[in-house]
């Protein structure tokens, strides 16, 4: 199947997509704050550049998109077909190759690490079971310090 945009519409598009702050970043951010959850945002590369940053628990959590850094068997991670495949492959290797770096910094630099999922987040709706429950999971492992060091929701 073809792109129905033009080049220069698809151009735009893509650079609307954000690097921070995004729709399903602030979700996760209210949903932790709602909770009493005090944090900081967009921590330094020397621990990985993770989305939040609790130094009160020794955590970091990373938010990502399904889609952009190709959750494993995710139904939101589909694949990329036609003429333009090569070139979105390696894209999306090199998110996951910076992913990796991502959280092996911060766990170099003595943090624990939550991965939360798109999928787990339902950012589109006002009200959501399922993100009502990856929020009080992720709370429970922040506020339990001595849980596991390495968490993926989703």
């Amino acid at each position: 199947m073809s792109d129905p945009l033009t080049p220069e519409q698809r151009r735009k598009v893509m650079q609307g997509n954000r690097g921070k702050n995004t729709k399903l970043e602030l979700a996760v951010r209210r949903g932790l704050h709602a909770r009493g959850l005090r944090y900081r945002l967009h921590g330094s590369k020397s621990i990985g550049s993770p989305d939040i940053v609790f130094p009160r628990y020794g955590a970091v959590v990373f938010v990502h998109g399904c889609f952009w850094h190709q959750h494993s068997g995710c139904r939101l991670a589909a694949s990329v077909r036609g003429k333009t495949h090569d070139r979105w492959e390696s894209k999306f290797l090199a998110n996951i190759e910076r992913d990796a770096r991502n959280i092996r910094a911060a766990r170099e630099a003595g943090y624990r690490v939550a991965v939360v999922w798109e999928c787990a987040v339902e950012h589109r709706k006002k009200m959501s079971a399922l993100r009502d429950g990856t929020l009080e999971q992720l709370e429970q492992w922040l506020r339990d310090g001595a849980s596991e060091q390495i968490i993926e929701i989703g």
